[in-house]
């Protein structure tokens, strides 16, 4: 049986998608120097440190806060709806008794 090989990775129909993507994610890092993240970066440098990581890109450390700025604000989402809709069970329990 003869093996197939794999497409090659410099194929000509992904690069315009390929070099698209590399131009936007670097407009994303260079627009990390200017973005002032909500969690302080020295509270995150903080527990990066305390787990190991040492990094000294400003950019990373912001992107890690983005990331756990999303996180816990999707938690406080989840939290609320889930709070909302108790409440609305409640009312309509208590209005139908």
């Amino acid at each position: 049986m003869a093996e197939q090989s794999a497409p090659s990775s410099s194929a000509a129909p992904g690069e315009p998608a390929q070099l698209h993507n590399d131009a936007a994610l670097m407009d994303f890092l260079y627009s990390l120097n200017d973005y002032t993240p909500t969690i302080p970066d020295e509270l995150v440098e903080h527990y990066l440190s305390r787990s190991g990581f040492q990094c000294p890109d400003t950019r990373v450390t912001r992107l890690v806060s983005i990331a756990t700025q999303k996180f816990v604000g999707e938690i406080a989402s989840d939290a609320l709806q889930s709070d909302v809709e108790d409440f609305i069970f409640l009312f309509l329990c208590r209005r139908r008794c």
